[in-house]
């Protein structure tokens, strides 16, 4: 009998885990430069959307931030989507017109200001933001990952 009440509290503990990971969704936000994050926090009009779950830095100094995004969010991740910081908190934003939901592990492009993505923005005056988003995240993820800084 405690055989099986310790086999139920087992499997309970692992079906309680392995649903904790299913609700998180992991995405790669590419930064040109250091984004001197002060929060683990990502937001999305002052609503707390996920966490920030590493950094690394490469000689290019070039940063990827790996991200979880909690799965009553996960929708709002599209192929517009992109990050600023703001006073060392990551946000979340979209620019250009709505796109399809990205897959986990996706690549999106992050700038260290709302300044920055505005001159992106204007620089980048086309008409498919989305597509320009993710080969522009393809091309820094595949730079910084040849000479990530341990």
């Amino acid at each position: 009998m405690f055989n099986i009440i310790k086999y139920t509290v087992f499997l309970s503990i692992i079906l309680f885990f392995s649903s904790c990971s299913s609700n998180n969704g992991s995405y790669v936000v590419i930064f040109e430069n250091n984004p001197e994050l002060t929060s683990s926090k990502i937001y999305s009009k002052n609503f707390v959307i996920g966490n920030v779950l590493s950094q690394k830095l490469n000689s290019n100094n070039l940063v990827i931030v790996s991200i979880s995004i909690d799965n009553e969010f996960r929708s709002l991740i599209k192929e517009n989507t992109v990050f600023y910081i703001n006073n060392g908190i990551m946000i979340y934003d979209t620019i250009g017109n709505d796109g399809s939901i990205r897959n986990s592990g996706s690549k999106i492009l992050g700038f260290n200001s709302k300044a920055l993505l505005y001159l992106y923005i204007t620089k980048n005056k086309i008409k498919n933001y989305s597509k320009r988003l993710i080969e522009e995240a393809e091309k820094l993820y595949s730079k910084a990952l040849e000479n990530i800084e341990q």
